[in-house]
């Protein structure tokens, strides 16, 4: 039987626990979530997302007042609603509702996030791939340890374009730097950090959003559930997501597939590996920079052709006379085998 959902009554709430703003936001956050268990990670750098109120803002602080007013504990550094909050409030009815959380909790895939990614990090021993949304190397802590042992670990992240609030790109910024001087440091080969360029889908999304906080490895996937608002925001299912083995069901097939599309569709970052950067340029435009030297030719050429011919007619005239029709032969047949062209660096198979 389908709960409904019901408008918790922020403004007593805020009344009678004498919370702040920044208080009233992160406590929003907590139920938007589901209240389940939240880590420090999530609260400070997914909660400013969605409430911008909070950049900025000591997190640390503003939780500690939820805290001590009985309005959330804590255990081992994971935060959750107190269940007599959720008595109170009738915030029961509203994080069981259906329409707020997709239901996959009886997959036995079903896992904790960072446990099991650190699990992978320690025991796969191939290259495993990473999507992140707006995510810091630092939250990887078993990331030295796969690069002290040899094992490489390619990530990918979103261009700051993807993203259309200033909050986020200013994070995006942040953590990107972030990432460009921690891989410059290690100065290692058993670590690759790519951003994947903007394709926005017809919702005006990052085409890739949806991989965001999963992975991909020879062995397994994980995969993050989220759900959109009418608006086009995305709500994760903080903390939560789905795990799978190899054959063991189509969800592998299918994240392994657009993990390979990104790939192919990345961009380097110049400041981390130059080389790679011009190289991704030429790989990604090969179509419109043969195009584009292609028309050059015939430009140049019929210039030269206008030059030697003598004719009372206005050279500018003359010479769109010939180039249009001349290009016009290239073109067509150049427009043909565009997905040819456009595939001569397309990597069908990831290698693990």
């Amino acid at each position: 039987m389908e709960v409904t959902k019901i408008l918790l009554p922020y403004d007593r709430i805020k009344q009678n626990h004498d919370l702040s703003a920044e208080g009233l936001s992160l406590l929003e956050f907590f139920i938007e979530s589901g209240g389940h268990g939240l880590s420090k990670y999530d609260l400070e750098h997914h909660a400013s997302l969605k409430f911008p109120v909070l950049d900025g803002k000591n997190i640390h602080e503003i939780i500690l007042d939820l805290v001590n007013k009985c309005i959330v504990s804590f255990k081992s550094d994971v935060y959750t609603l107190t269940g007599k909050f959720k008595a109170d409030n009738n915030i029961a009815e509203y994080v069981d509702s259906s329409e707020k959380k997709l239901r996959f909790g009886t997959y036995e895939g079903v896992k904790n996030a960072m446990p099991s990614l650190n699990a992978i990090f320690q025991n796969d021993s191939n290259v495993v791939y990473v999507f992140l949304a707006i995510t810091p190397h630092y939250v990887f802590v078993k990331l030295m340890e796969r690069i002290e042992r040899k094992r490489k670990t390619i990530f990918f992240m979103p261009d700051v374009s993807c993203f259309r609030n200033t909050n986020e790109k200013n994070k995006h910024r942040d953590v990107l730097k972030g990432w460009i001087e921690f891989i410059k440091k290690q100065d290692t080969e058993f670590v690759e950090f790519y951003l994947v360029k903007n394709r926005r889908n017809d919702k005006n999304r990052d085409r890739y959003s949806f991989l965001y906080s999963s992975l991909l490895a020879k062995s397994t996937v994980r995969f993050n559930i989220y759900k959109y608002d009418d608006d086009g925001r995305l709500v994760s299912g903080v903390g939560k997501l789905i795990e799978c083995k190899t054959n063991e069901n189509s969800l592998y097939d299918i994240v392994e597939r657009c993990y390979t599309d990104a790939w192919n569709e990345r961009i380097g970052v110049r400041k981390i590996n130059g080389k790679m950067w011009i190289k991704r340029f030429f790989s990604n435009n090969i179509y419109w920079i043969l195009f584009s030297t292609l028309m050059l030719i015939v430009l140049i050429s019929a210039f030269i052709f206008v030059k030697m011919l003598p004719s009372s007619q206005s050279p500018l005239m003359l010479l769109l006379d010939i180039f249009v029709p001349a290009i016009s032969l290239v073109a067509f047949p150049l427009s043909l085998f565009k997905s040819k062209i456009t595939k001569l660096f397309y990597r069908k198979k990831l290698p693990f």
